[in-house]
């Protein structure tokens, strides 16, 4: 067959259309960031500049706005939020975002905002770990519960976007409140709105999404033992009484300090452990059944957190601690967004959330809490990390060899005269 004469093909740059932009930017990431990322990406790829170009100049970007706030200055904190500002808008290129980098990006910049502060004198890192935490959590609830279509107008959409704080309305909240009035006045700020956001979007998504009972499963991230549990109780079990006693039982024995003896808080992942653990097996078919794995996620960080700061771990590896733990949730999210979760062995080889909390209950009762927290944190970050990496290069080779195959068959196709960016 023959080729349609080459003026009469158009050309295109090799960057995807994504003027419509994402539906859950705000205002300021969809009137601003998108379409400053779309004329960077236009320019970049006239040069021979593609996506992965883009995406590695948005982290070093956010790296070093890391390296700058760390500094805790004056100029730092402003140098620090220019790139932040520019991170954001490189990382927001059509093709150049990817969700586990995008949450590296900004939990980095977290760490360099409390290091910051911590040399001007400020406790920061608590306030870090709670708005990593926060992020993850809301991160979990948004995959268990996905929005319904919206029927309203753009601006409509933007502003519903906007009051529930996505990326470029963080990013701008954190450049603006930190330059003004230091780290721990930005993420009192971020965290008040963010729990504001997830309580209001909690509220609307409660009785008016469908439950997803296969999607609310592979996030729990069960270990071991509550596998052990879920299979003993046969899936009789409602899932979400338990967490919600969980969680409240957690609370209040992170919140007992007694004079002499063991402190109740060591306790509590066993008793968490006999409240979730049990319900494993139910196939968490309920409308509130999705909130189960957010109220793990947040008892998990809640205690590693607690635990290590009462206990006088050091404040930055408590931190990474959780923010290694946030990541590979954000990695698992991710995954299941396109159809290729995690293999059965990695939770379990991850100890799941009650191992790991177990873990650090066992370690404060015989003592070394920080050589604990240390050894977690290296372990869980070099297997999540290293299959994450597998898994992304095999998903990259995947779509590599779809594309050589579509491309072959694009040019056929192209015979009739149809052609495709």
């Amino acid at each position: 067959m023959e080729q349609a004469p080459p003026r009469a093909r158009p050309v295109h740059l090799n960057v995807p259309d994504h003027q419509a932009g994402d539906p859950a930017d705000g205002l300021l990431g969809g009137c601003a960031a998108r379409p400053c990322a779309r004329a960077a990406a236009e320019w970049a790829a006239r040069r021979g500049l593609g996506p992965d170009a883009l995406a590695a100049t948005s982290c070093a970007a956010a790296g070093l706005a890391a390296v700058w706030f760390s500094a805790g200055t004056r100029g730092g904190l402003l140098a620090g939020a220019l790139l932040l500002c520019a991170s954001l808008v490189l990382g927001a290129a059509p093709g150049a975002g990817h969700e586990v980098l995008d949450a590296g990006k900004e939990l980095a910049v977290y760490a360099g905002l409390a290091a910051g502060g911590a040399a001007s004198g400020e406790r920061v890192w608590w306030a870090a770990t709670g708005a990593a935490a926060l992020l993850s959590v809301r991160t979990t609830l948004d995959a268990t519960s996905p929005p319904r279509p919206s029927r309203r107008g753009v601006l409509a959409r933007r502003v519903a976007a906007t009051l529930r704080l996505p990326v470029a309305e963080r990013s701008a909240l954190l450049a603006a409140a930190t330059a003004i009035a230091g780290a721990q006045t930005a993420f009192v700020l971020l965290i008040a709105w963010g729990a504001a956001a997830t309580l209001g979007a909690l509220a609307v998504r409660a009785l008016t999404v469908p439950a997803h009972a296969a999607a609310v499963r592979v996030h729990r991230d069960d270990g071991p033992a509550s596998l052990m549990l879920g299979r003993a109780a046969r899936g009789r079990l409602a899932p979400l009484p338990g967490a919600v006693l969980a969680a409240a039982a957690t609370g209040v024995l992170l919140a007992a300090r007694p004079d002499g003896g063991p402190a109740p808080a060591l306790f509590a992942p066993a008793v968490a452990l006999m409240l979730v653990g049990p319900a494993a097996a139910h196939p968490h078919d309920g409308r509130l059944d999705r909130l189960v794995p957010p109220i793990t996620r947040g008892i998990e960080y809640g205690y590693l957190a607690v635990l290590g700061f009462a206990q006088g771990v050091p404040a930055p590896l408590v931190y990474v601690s959780v923010t290694v733990l946030a990541l590979h949730h954000h990695d698992v999210v991710r995954r299941v967004r396109r159809g290729r979760p995690p293999q059965e062995w990695v939770p379990r080889a991850g100890l799941g959330w009650d191992g790991r909390l177990l873990v650090a209950a066992v370690a404060g009762l015989a003592g070394p809490l920080t050589f604990a927290y240390a050894a977690l944190a290296a372990y869980l970050g070099v297997l999540f990390g290293g299959e994450g990496a597998v898994a992304w290069t095999r998903s990259r080779g995947r779509r590599a060899g779809g594309h050589r195959a579509g491309g072959h068959g694009a040019g056929a196709r192209g015979a009739g005269g149809t052609t495709t960016a």
